[in-house]
């Protein structure tokens, strides 16, 4: 398969082995700092974190409150940053493996999948390393319904506590309707 992600570089070659298509594009898209995602016919192929739509248009942001909400934890992460991500690509004409780094200084996040290039090796650390900073804190949330919340959208916490109030980026939305009413559970990572 040949794909050219917007933006990002042409993928010059990648095996898909055991694995369904939208894995596999889903995969593609962690490895550019990025989510797919299959509506109205189309792959869509969306910067992470960025809170814009498909199109590019800026997301609105939501203003949320502890009254608005039904429940609400906010999970901080305590082990050790990593400072660096180490992704590995193999050289035919060298006949080795060669290592690239991202970042500086130790710990140092080790990728274990091999990758095809240098180009695809140094985009895949990129997107880990930010991946990594970014979700240092994970907000679940659980609101009466709204449609108008999905992954990418802005959240503005207001009089929660410091250490929570602000924005947030929704990593995954989840609407459910049941004999309990219309709820929304939300994921999201702080906005940085």
């Amino acid at each position: 398969m040949n794909l050219l992600v917007s933006g990002q570089p042409l993928i010059p070659h990648i095996n898909q082995i055991d694995e369904s298509d939208i894995s596999l594009l889903t995969k593609i898209a962690t490895e550019r700092e990025g989510m797919a995602k299959l509506a109205g016919g189309y792959i869509l192929f969306i910067p992470k974190g960025k809170a814009k739509s498909a199109t590019g248009k800026a997301l609105g942001t939501t203003a949320i409150r502890p009254q608005d909400t039904i429940n609400w934890k906010v999970h901080f992460t305590v082990r050790d940053k990593y400072n660096s991500v180490v992704a590995k690509w193999h050289s035919y004409e060298k006949g080795e493996t060669i290592k690239e780094t991202v970042g500086s200084s130790e710990p140092s996040y080790i990728m274990l999948e091999l990758y095809s290039n240098a180009e695809s090796a140094l985009s895949a650390a990129n997107a880990k390393l930010k991946q990594l900073k970014r979700n240092n804190a994970v907000l679940d949330i659980t609101i009466p319904g709204n449609p108008e919340l999905f992954a990418e959208a802005k959240l503005n916490l207001i009089a929660f506590n410091q250490a929570v109030d602000g924005e947030w980026i929704v990593n995954r939305a989840e609407h459910t309707l049941n004999s309990s009413g219309y709820l929304t559970m939300l994921s999201a990572s702080l906005s940085k």
